[in-house]
């Protein structure tokens, strides 16, 4: 055969090689980009972690000299709570429970000294994250009738009963919640859960420091 047609029939095969090698370099370069923005968010979470554990560690010391130090337990399941949140964030979903596990403990052991429906409220907020709803409504219950006039209590049962399919019952929560005081930034979040029950998507409410 004609080295002219020879070359005819091979540079199409040439071009298209080429072109794979390309195709695929640039496929496996986006995966290793992809891979290495993972890597980078889960050091970043896990430095998080780090940090609020030298907090949780800090506040133990303090639980430690003095466990009727209401205020450094408190710090510490929060901080717990956040840890959890974080290895939730990472997909520790095992690690999230026993971190939850740790705040339910802490926060229980600080209502033990001195009750407070706002403490309460936090304990129920644990619960929920650990998929123990019945027990975060039954302790939000108690707050709200410690403390009728708590907004964030009536809002909080409010989004655990919308979110175990009791609409009606968060409906009249976050409308109890938006009686108290329109104007405040739970009442304005109340009314966003209101409107939003609508649609059936709702965000989770905002924490109180």
């Amino acid at each position: 055969m004609n080295d002219k047609y020879k070359w005819f029939l091979i540079a199409p095969a040439i071009i298209i090689i080429l072109a794979l090698g390309f195709f695929i370099h640039r496929l496996v370069a986006g995966g290793d980009n992809s891979a290495n923005a993972d890597q980078q968010q889960n050091q970043a979470v896990q430095a998080q972690i780090d940090n609020t554990q030298q907090q949780a560690d800090g506040y133990q010391d303090l639980v430690t000299r003095n466990p009727q130090d209401t205020q450094s337990l408190k710090g510490l399941a929060d901080a717990y709570v956040a840890i959890g949140d974080l290895q939730t964030e990472a997909g520790k979903a095992n690690d999230a429970s026993v971190s939850y596990k740790k705040a339910v403990d802490t926060y229980r052991q600080s209502l033990a000294v001195k009750d407070d429906p706002d403490l309460r409220i936090d304990l129920a907020w644990a619960y929920y994250e650990m998929s123990m709803y019945d027990v975060a409504v039954r302790e939000l219950q108690t707050s709200t009738t410690q403390a009728p006039a708590n907004q964030r209590a009536w809002l909080t049962l409010g989004y655990v009963y919308a979110n175990i399919d009791q609409l009606s019952k968060a409906k009249d929560c976050w409308t109890k919640a938006q009686n108290i005081n329109p104007n405040s930034a739970v009442g304005q979040e109340a009314k966003k859960f209101l409107d939003q029950s609508a649609s059936g998507s709702l965000t989770p409410p905002t924490r109180q420091p």
